[in-house]
């Protein structure tokens, strides 16, 4: 688990309408995350938290803006086959299927289906 706190800039000689032009990342972030192994079964899971935020850096001003803030649940699922050599599993991101957006002018992120096949040597 970790959080992160990160201040308002504060860059000299930005006033009025020019301090439209700074960045102001997400004050707040939070990250947690839990792993349990059930013989072969192994389960894990994250929950991640961003304050909203405020970006400049594309393109021109009609592009600036606040990006909301938001929470994102990650799950994965996986069982050991083969003593161990053979790992099949199944990550879900965005869970909860809430539409997320990381950045005022990014693509809008939704939940996503993840199959994997690993095979130890």
């Amino acid at each position: 688990m970790n959080y992160s706190w990160q201040s308002e800039p504060d860059a000299g000689g930005f006033v009025g309408d020019d301090s439209d032009e700074i960045n102001r990342p997400a004050a707040h972030r939070v990250n947690a995350g839990a792993d349990a192994h059930f013989g072969r079964v192994h389960f894990g899971t994250t929950f991640s938290y961003t304050g909203r935020g405020y970006w400049t850096d594309v393109l021109s001003p009609e592009y600036h803006g606040w990006t909301e803030a938001f929470s994102m649940v990650n799950a994965t699922l996986s069982v050991d086959l083969l003593d161990g050599h053979l790992r099949p599993s199944i990550r879900v991101m965005n869970l909860l299927n809430d539409d997320i957006q990381q950045h005022v002018f990014g693509d809008v992120i939704k939940r996503q289906i993840i199959g994997q096949l690993r095979y130890r040597f």
